[in-house]
């Protein structure tokens, strides 16, 4: 805790609360947030939880929480120690005279990335997604990529890793169980739903992990329902390129994961089921970390050249194609990608998610007509070696293979061409919605501070497809806003805070989001529906609707659920 706003690299002013001294006296938290500092070798090393306390004159660092996030601390002969999770040595501090440890660290600031982004090193580190610099350095010592320049640059934090980032404490540190082959067990886990959606109108993300490989498919999805029929696809597509079968899927007690149907047809495949125990993500961990990763990686990638939220699918698709190809404590010098396909990949190829990109055109042009069109590039092209670059200008998402990049430029996505040093900040928000009449429950909001409605942006788009692909889709199709469109969000939601209703009575059955521990918020009816007319329902229609679909317990089959319609 500090009472210096100045040392603080990232502060969430929301946080309140209060702390106690031995003497009864207390004072008065007004935020938390992250504190980097420099070691003596130039490195950073990040600090967080750290509260913001303006009475406080000294600055005190608590070892119980050091201990808590993993780090080892010894004193021993006067001397008191801090070693990291990694074991490498932080801090070395001698007993003082009155018996106090007095540490003097040097507080530092995240990198600026808009005045280093002529640094060979940090290019590649906007490349790889953000990847920290000691994972970078690994790929290129053992030569677990081809195409990464030898790179030997000093760890530190730049500010949209510390933005993006952030995490709470860690699982477990290894699971007991580990395959043995491919496709002996694969983990998966339901993300969403995500605010705001996709421009086809996609809220959630599969996800998919080999436990051997630690390899990744990942599924952008419009429903919860289109779960069970991407799992079959994905199926067929890995036990055709590895020749085995899979043998176990373990994930949560999600009714798109319990099914009747989708348990018959595992049956059918000879597929077993092993299914986490309600509120305990640990359960299935190895999905659950590389959530966070993908997430964390995803907002990054959208921040670093001001990308639009509605991006956030061509963002996860391309964190997911990023992190196969990167360094992984579970595989000893392999990449998931060398661990699934036996070679190792191939990496100069990759270029900065967002930067401008000018795509060759191919067609009839005329002797005076422009050779290139400007675009934004938003990914990897699946099956062909080229990539997918976005005009916003005519919403469309074309395939090329011959284009040149200027990856230290973003598009201006309200005004023209930026050269990327002011990002915007608009971020997507994966929430779960609840109804207050559901379950029974009367009372007024939960503990929390009420989060504001997502902003809703009229930016120009590409649509998506609808149906669930393995990776980035092929055939664009024009986007329903346009350039001039606007989209707001109705009065009462911009005046008025956002109602939240107590907790459901058998949520363990259904939530399957990870919270930390954090008491879980569900919109009230009212807040979802507002002032404006539902068309073709009435509110009490569309209550009793919401209100059988959070009954407890999933239809066992179409005719069931057709009866309940």
């Amino acid at each position: 805790m500090t009472g210096r706003r100045e040392f603080f690299a990232e502060l969430d002013s929301d946080a309140r609360g209060s702390v106690k001294f031995g003497d009864a006296s207390a004072v008065e938290i007004k935020g938390v947030g992250s504190v980097i500092f420099t070691t003596k070798a130039g490195e950073h090393r990040l600090l967080t939880g750290v509260y913001y306390i303006p009475a406080l004159r000294n600055s005190i660092i608590s070892l119980g929480q050091l201990d808590e996030n993993g780090s080892r601390v010894l004193i021993e002969h006067g001397v008191l120690r801090i070693w990291d999770r990694q074991g490498r040595l932080l801090a070395k501090v001698p007993r003082g005279g009155n018996r106090l440890y007095v540490l003097d660290v040097q507080v530092a600031q995240p990198v600026c990335l808009a005045v280093r982004r002529d640094d060979e090193a940090w290019q590649w580190h906007e490349r790889f997604g953000h990847l920290h610099f000691e994972a970078l350095k690994r790929l290129s010592a053992k030569e677990m990529v081809r195409g990464l320049p030898c790179l030997d640059h000093m760890e530190q934090f730049c500010d949209i890793c510390v933005i993006t980032k952030q995490r709470r404490l860690p699982f477990p540190q290894q699971a007991s169980f580990r395959a043995k082959e491919r496709l002996e067990l694969v983990h998966g886990d339901l993300c969403g739903p995500v605010t705001p959606a996709t421009p086809g109108g996609r809220r959630y993300f599969l996800l998919l992990v080999d436990d051997l490989s630690r390899y990744m498919w990942v599924m952008i999805l419009g429903s919860k329902g289109e779960a069970a029929d991407a799992i079959r696809r994905a199926q067929v597509g890995v036990e055709a390129e590895s020749g085995r079968k899979l043998r176990v899927l373990r994930t949560d007690n999600g009714g798109e994961f319990t099914a009747a149907e989708f348990a018959s047809y595992c049956a059918d495949e000879g597929i077993q089921r092993h299914y986490s125990a309600p509120y305990s993500p640990q359960q299935n961990d190895v999905v659950e970390r590389r959530n966070q990763t993908v997430v964390g990686m995803a907002r990054a990638l959208l921040k670093q050249r001001g990308m639009p939220a509605v991006f956030w699918g061509e963002a996860v698709l391309t964190a997911v194609y990023i992190l196969n190809r990167s360094p992984t404590k579970a595989l000893d010098g392999r990449t998931a990608y060398e661990a699934w396909h036996g070679r190792k990949p191939v990496v100069s190829h990759l270029r900065v998610f967002g930067c401008l990109a000018f795509a060759k055109e191919l067609g009839h042009i005329g002797k005076l007509d422009d050779r290139s069109t400007p675009g934004v590039f938003i990914g990897y092209a699946e099956g062909s070696k080229a990539y997918r670059i976005l005009n916003p200008k005519t919403q469309r998402v074309r395939t090329a293979r011959d284009v040149v990049f200027n990856e230290g430029r973003g598009w201006q996505w309200d005004k023209a061409v930026d050269d990327g040093s002011t990002p915007t900040y608009d971020d997507f928000i994966v929430e779960y919605v609840h109804f207050k009449e559901a379950g029974g429950a009367t009372s007024s909001s939960s503990p929390g501070t009420p989060t504001p409605a997502p902003k809703t942006t009229s930016t120009p788009v590409p649509a998506t497809p609808t149906a669930p692909q393995l990776a980035t889709p092929h055939t664009p199709a024009p986007a329903v806003t346009t350039p001039g469109s606007s989209s707001s969000a109705p009065a009462h939601a911009e005046h008025n805070p956002t109602k939240f209703a107590s907790p459901l009575t058998h949520d363990e059955e259904r939530i399957d989001g990870y919270y930390g521990g954090e008491p879980l918020r569900y919109r009230t009816m009212e807040d979802l529906l507002g002032d404006q007319p539902v068309p073709g329902l009435v509110p009490r229609d569309l209550e009793a609707q919401l209100q059988l679909a959070c009954e407890d317990g999933e239809p066992r089959s179409f005719a069931e659920a057709e009866r309940d319609a």
